[in-house]
């Protein structure tokens, strides 16, 4: 097989194959395509309305709300937490003073 041929070969993946993902930088190489987006979406939907449905019913108890976990769901929150927490730090370091952010 020839390089080119196998270029091509490895262009002609989908967006959300195991290797593309990889290399995308996706650490766990599990991307998600539109379709799979749109069906997450779709499933909470429809779990919300059936607790709005039981809650309008007089359930006292209705189910609790459990999101879709989504690829790199996890290495987002860890960097949005490493974020916030950078900010607390520099909220911390302000003059008491100083309006400025």
């Amino acid at each position: 097989m020839t390089a080119r041929r196998l270029r091509v070969l490895l262009d002609g993946l989908p967006m959300q194959s195991r290797l593309k993902s990889r290399l995308a930088g996706d650490e766990d190489g599990n991307r998600w395509g539109s379709v799979e987006h749109l069906l997450a979406s779709l499933l909470e939907m429809v779990q919300i309305q059936r607790i709005e449905s039981r809650v309008i019913g007089g359930d006292k108890k209705p189910p609790t709300f459990t999101p879709v976990d989504r690829p790199g769901a996890k290495a987002r929150a860890v960097a949005a937490e490493a974020e916030s927490a950078k900010r607390v730090e520099r909220l911390r370091r302000k003059p008491k003073g100083d309006p400025g952010g």
